[in-house]
C-alpha cells in the first residue's frame, strides 16, 4: 500500500508502480503530465470526481471546461460527498465520455483535489494543490505512454518520477 498526504492509502492495481512529478518540474511539466496521465488511463478509469476552485484564476485555454463544470453544481452527491463550499464545484466525470474526457483533461491539473477510480473500484490518480501534488498509478505500458506524451510536449520525460523518490512536501 502506498501512504499518501494526511494519511490517505491507495492499494495498488496489479503490475503497476506509483509515479509523480519531480518538485522540480515546471508548470508546463506538471500539465503533461497530468493529461498525460489521464490519456494513459482513459480505458482503465470508471471515474474521476475533480474539485476546484472557482475563485481561483485559471488559464485561458482552460477557463470553457470551468464553464462546463457551472451546470453539474446544483447536483447534491458526488464522489466527493461533502458539501462544496460556495467558492468550490465538486463534478463526477466519466472518462469514457468524449466531453468529460476534454473537460477532465483540461481541468485536472487545476484541481483543488482529484480522484480516478478504476473499474474495479481502485485509485489510479489523485491530485491536490492545483495539480502539484499528484500520485499516479502505472502498469509499464501506461508509463510509457505519459513519458511519450511529456516528450511530445517538450516536457523532460525524466520529471516523472517514482513517488517513493520524492520527499513529501513541508506544509510548515
Amino acid at each position: 500500500m502506498a501512504h499518501l498526504r494526511d494519511d490517505h492509502y491507495m492499494s495498488p492495481r496489479p503490475g503497476t508502480k506509483a509515479y509523480t512529478v519531480a518538485s522540480t518540474a515546471t508548470r508546463t511539466a506538471i500539465d503533461a503530465a497530468h493529461r498525460g496521465t489521464l490519456i494513459a488511463l482513459r480505458d482503465e478509469l470508471d471515474i474521476l470526481c475533480v474539485e476546484v476552485e472557482t475563485d481561483a484564476s485559471w488559464p485561458a485555454d482552460v477557463a470553457w471546461a470551468l464553464e462546463a463544470l457551472q451546470p453539474r453544481r446544483r447536483r447534491r452527491r458526488t464522489l466527493l460527498t461533502r458539501r462544496p463550499k460556495p467558492y468550490e464545484n465538486v463534478a463526477d466525470l466519466r472518462p469514457g465520455d468524449d466531453r468529460d474526457f476534454a473537460i477532465a483533461m483540461a481541468v485536472a491539473p487545476y484541481t483543488s483535489y482529484a480522484i480516478g477510480i478504476t473499474h474495479d473500484a481502485g485509485v489510479a490518480y489523485t491530485s491536490y494543490d492545483r495539480g502539484e501534488e499528484p500520485y499516479f498509478e502505472l502498469t509499464e505500458a501506461e508509463h510509457v505512454l505519459v513519458t511519450t506524451y511529456l516528450a511530445a510536449n517538450s516536457a523532460d520525460p525524466e520529471l516523472l518520477i517514482r513517488y517513493e523518490e520524492q520527499p513529501p512536501p513541508d506544509k510548515g
